[in-house]
């Protein structure tokens, strides 16, 4: 929660310590719910206003539908120009919500202590990427990246011995926009060791994960020598895909993977 004072709107003494903003987040949904300014007069409508975001489409839209009924639909459910869902409504009772719905089926965040320039070479140096590249216990005997727009990269990593990844996994993708220290955009997919994609389903996966998958990858300053990376995986075409990658394991994978690029950044910065 947030009070008036937090936020930096003007407040009256008696004003200042109230609650103007306040977030409540699941797994999949973020509710948020805003008060109005201290000298507003106080009526149904004007009050309060809500908003709920997340990635599940089927979800947010029936929470419109459900929403709108009684009420009425000030702007309908369609696609805006910063590529996501987007309405808005006032319900039944008067009251104001926004829907957004995400086009990103995953979304990973973490906040490390190294500068941008650190982070961005730990992507983009191949060297590099073999020192943390794959979960806990697998390591990453491979690397090739063409880092021009257009360009491939080919990143492998082997299981524990013994396991059942006991072996080379290949991923593999296309630059499609490159702003150095800043943003990644490329494609994703399960690969051979030459970069040639194969079905996700060879490499013992659920055969409905999206056979290629576009990722956004962002570098942003989080504070003196501090850097927020996050990584945005896009909506797949299908409802049956996106549960595909939902149960896939990868938030996992991932964040053990970050886990290890944290304690590379530590030693690398040493």
């Amino acid at each position: 929660m947030q009070t008036f004072e937090e936020s930096g709107m003007p407040a009256s003494a008696d004003q200042k310590n109230k609650i103007i903003h306040a977030v409540l987040r699941n797994d999949l949904l973020t509710f948020m719910a805003s008060d109005s300014m201290p000298e507003q007069p106080v009526k149904t409508g004007n009050n309060i206003s809500m908003s709920i975001n997340g990635s599940d489409e089927k979800t947010l839209t029936e929470f419109f539908k459900g929403l709108s009924k009684g009420g009425k639909v000030n702007m309908p459910m369609e696609k805006q120009f910063w590529g996501d869902k987007f309405g808005a409504l006032t319900d039944k009772f008067g009251i104001s919500w926004m829907v957004n719905i995400s086009t990103y089926a995953l979304v990973i965040s973490r906040i490390f202590d190294a500068p941008r320039k650190s982070v961005w070479k730990a992507w983009t140096d191949p060297e590099m990427v073999m020192g943390w590249w794959g979960p806990k216990d697998f390591t990453s005997p491979s690397c090739r990246i063409d880092l021009k727009v257009g360009g491939k990269y080919i990143f492998c990593m082997h299981g524990p011995k013994g396991s059942e990844f006991d072996r080379d996994l290949y991923s593999s993708g296309v630059y499609k926009e490159i702003v150095p220290q800043e943003r990644l955009v490329v494609t994703d997919y399960f690969s051979d060791e030459n970069g040639n994609k194969i079905d996700p389903a060879t490499v013992g996966m659920n055969p409905e994960m999206p056979g290629e998958m576009e990722v956004v990858v962002m570098f942003e300053n989080a504070g003196e020598n501090k850097t927020k990376l996050t990584i945005n995986y896009l909506h797949p075409e299908t409802d049956t895909a996106y549960e595909a990658m939902s149960v896939s394991g990868m938030e996992a994978g991932w964040n053990e993977s970050l886990d290890k690029l944290a304690k590379f950044l530590l030693l690398a910065n040493n």
